[in-house]
């Protein structure tokens, strides 16, 4: 990893030219992106009552 800590802000994204994704490493929560992404994957699944990290 270029770069890892619990300080996104200090650190700037890496950007793939090919894809234009966006990666930022040292989120504090990832659950957020977590979540929507399996929204995605499930949209007609119920909300999960606990996520453990």
């Amino acid at each position: 990893a270029a770069t890892t800590a619990a300080a996104p802000l200090f650190f700037p994204a890496r950007l793939l030219d090919e894809s234009g994704s966006r990666y930022q490493d040292g989120l504090d929560t990832p659950l957020p992106r977590a979540s929507a992404e399996g929204r995605k994957i499930w949209p007609h699944k119920r909300r999960p009552d606990y996520i453990l990290s």
